[in-house]
C-alpha cells in the first residue's frame, strides 16, 4: 500500500515538472542537472525531462518550450516512432495539451525535490585530462587539404553576379572525381549540391565541368536535390539526412560533402539577421554534419553596405571552420577572386583569381550555340587593384541603387519620381534622396537617360 502511495506521488511529482518545463517555468541548471529520470515512469512526461537535461548545457541558457518540442520530435523519430505519433506529441508540447494550468513555484520545488537524488547518492561525472602535448603530431582529415576540412562547416560568400556558386560546383567536382585542385591534394567522396534556386543552369554548369574536368563522362559521385530544403524545420533537415545515409548505403559510400547554395533558399521561416534565427540553422547543419559525418559547405550572399563581410548574423562566421569570399575580378574577361577570411585548424591561404572560360554545350532548337561557364582549377595571383578614394557607395545610395537594379530586371521604369516613391513605400526617410541618388550617377554605378536610370556596374 505504501509503495503504491509512494508511486502514485511521483507520478504526480512528474507531471508538475513536466508542466513546468513545457510552461518554461525558470529551473536552474543545478536542479536540472539533479533530476534523476529513472524516477520518472510515464514515457510522455520523461521524453519532456529527458529532452530538458539533454538541452541544457549553458548555465545561462534554459531550454524553451520550441526546443524541448523539436528535441523530443527527433528523439521520437530516433526510436522509429510512426511520423503521425511523432508529429502528434511535439504538437500537443509546443499546444499545452493536457498542460494548461501553470505549476507555482512551490509545486516545482516540491517536484524536483522529489525526482532528484539525494547529493551523497549522485555519481560523480568526471573531465578526462590529457597530458602535456599528446595528439600533437594528430593529421587534419580533409576533402581539399588546406582548403576543406572533413566534417566541418563553413561557408563561400561574394555578392551577386561573383560566381561563387561556379566555384563551388568546382570544388564539388574535383571531390567528387577524386581530382587535385590548385595543386591540392583531394579525398574522393561523394558529394550532395542542394540547389535551392533551382533552375535549369545547375545541370548545364555540371556538364560543362564534366566536359572539362572528366573527358564528358558523367560524375558518378556528384548528386543533386534541385529544390530548398528549409534547415530551421527539423522534419526537412531529418528527411535530408535519412536520404543521405540511404544513398550511402545504396552506393557503398560515405558522403563527404553537402553544399547548400543558396543560404537565403535555405534558411526557411525566420530572419538572417537575428541571433536566435541565425543560431537554428548553425544548429541544423550541426546536427546534420554529427548525423551524416559530412562537411558542410554554406553558399551565401555578402552584405548590401559591406561586401567584406557576409550578410546577416555574426554567430553564422562565428560558428564557421573556415569561411572564404568570393569577388568578381575587374577584367574583360570573366575571372573570381578566392580570398580565405577564416581558417580555425589552419593557415589562411593567400589571396587567388581563378579564370572562367565558356563551354559549349549544345545548340537549341533555334540554332543557338549555348554555352557555360567553367573555373579553372589553377589559380594564379590576382591584379594589384589601386585605391578609389571615396568611391564606396553609403547605404542610403546602396538603397537607391537595389531599387534601380530590381526594376530594371523586371523591365519596369526607372524614373527619378518612381525611385523615390519605391523608397518611400519602404518606409525610407527620402529628403537627402536627390543627394543619394546624385551620389550614385557621380560614382559611376548609374547612367541617366532621358531620366530613366540605368545600372553601370555592380555596386
Amino acid at each position: 500500500m505504501l509503495t503504491k502511495s509512494r508511486n502514485t506521488d511521483l507520478l504526480k511529482q512528474e507531471k508538475i515538472l513536466a508542466d513546468a518545463i513545457c510552461h518554461e517555468v525558470s529551473i536552474s541548471f543545478t536542479d536540472a542537472d539533479n533530476i534523476d529520470t529513472s524516477l520518472v515512469s510515464d514515457q510522455r512526461n520523461k521524453r519532456i525531462i529527458n529532452a530538458f537535461k539533454t538541452l541544457y548545457q549553458d548555465p545561462r541558457k534554459q531550454p524553451n518550450n520550441k526546443q524541448i518540442a523539436d528535441e523530443v520530435h527527433q528523439a521520437m523519430l530516433e526510436a522509429a516512432y510512426s511520423d503521425g505519433d511523432t508529429n502528434a506529441e511535439a504538437d500537443a508540447i509546443e499546444e499545452l495539451k493536457g498542460r494548461r494550468i501553470e505549476p507555482d513555484s512551490r509545486a516545482v520545488v516540491t517536484a524536483l525535490e522529489s525526482l532528484s537524488l539525494p547529493a551523497a547518492d549522485k555519481p560523480k561525472s568526471l573531465f578526462k585530462f590529457q597530458t602535456g602535448f599528446d595528439g600533437y603530431d594528430r593529421e587534419f582529415s580533409y576533402l581539399i587539404k588546406g582548403y576543406l576540412p572533413m566534417n566541418s562547416f563553413g561557408m563561400v560568400y561574394g555578392a551577386s553576379g561573383s560566381f561563387k556558386s561556379f566555384h563551388a560546383l568546382s570544388w564539388a567536382t574535383h571531390i567528387a572525381l577524386g581530382k587535385e585542385w590548385n595543386g591540392h591534394k583531394v579525398n574522393q567522396s561523394p558529394v550532395l549540391y542542394v540547389a535551392g534556386e533551382g533552375g535549369i543552369g545547375v545541370p548545364r554548369r555540371i556538364k560543362a565541368l564534366a566536359d572539362t574536368y572528366n573527358n564528358g563522362n558523367p560524375i558518378k559521385d556528384l548528386y543533386r536535390l534541385d529544390h530548398p530544403v528549409a534547415m530551421g524545420d527539423i522534419a526537412e533537415v531529418n528527411q535530408l539526412a535519412d536520404t543521405i545515409e540511404h544513398y550511402s548505403e545504396t552506393v557503398g559510400k560515405k558522403f563527404g560533402l553537402v553544399i547548400v547554395d543558396t543560404l537565403a533558399r535555405c534558411f526557411g521561416t525566420g530572419d538572417e539577421n537575428k541571433t536566435e534565427d541565425m543560431s537554428r540553422f548553425v544548429s541544423a547543419c550541426d546536427r546534420l554534419k554529427a548525423q551524416v559525418g559530412v562537411t558542410v559547405l554554406i553558399v551565401h550572399h555578402s552584405g548590401v553596405a559591406d561586401k567584406e563581410r557576409a550578410r546577416g548574423s555574426s554567430a553564422l562566421r562565428a560558428a564557421c571552420d573556415f569561411e572564404f569570399r568570393v569577388e568578381r575580378a575587374k577584367q574583360e574577361s570573366p575571372a573570381l577572386i578566392l580570398a580565405s577570411t577564416k581558417a580555425k585548424d589552419d593557415k589562411e591561404n593567400p589571396k587567388q583569381m581563378f579564370q572562367l572560360v565558356n563551354v559549349p554545350l549544345f545548340v537549341d532548337s533555334d540554332g543557338d550555340e549555348v554555352k557555360s561557364l567553367v573555373a579553372s582549377n589553377v589559380g594564379e595571383e590576382p591584379p594589384v587593384e589601386e585605391e578609389k578614394e571615396d568611391n564606396k557607395l553609403s547605404s542610403n545610395e546602396q538603397l537607391v541603387y537595389q531599387v534601380v537594379r530590381a526594376r530594371q530586371q523586371a523591365g519596369d521604369p526607372t524614373t527619378r519620381e518612381i525611385i523615390r516613391d519605391d523608397l518611400k513605400a519602404q518606409g525610407t526617410d527620402i529628403k537627402n534622396f536627390g543627394r543619394w541618388l546624385k551620389g550614385c550617377l557621380d560614382k559611376g554605378v548609374l547612367a541617366c537617360n532621358d531620366d530613366a536610370y540605368s545600372t553601370v556596374v555592380s555596386a
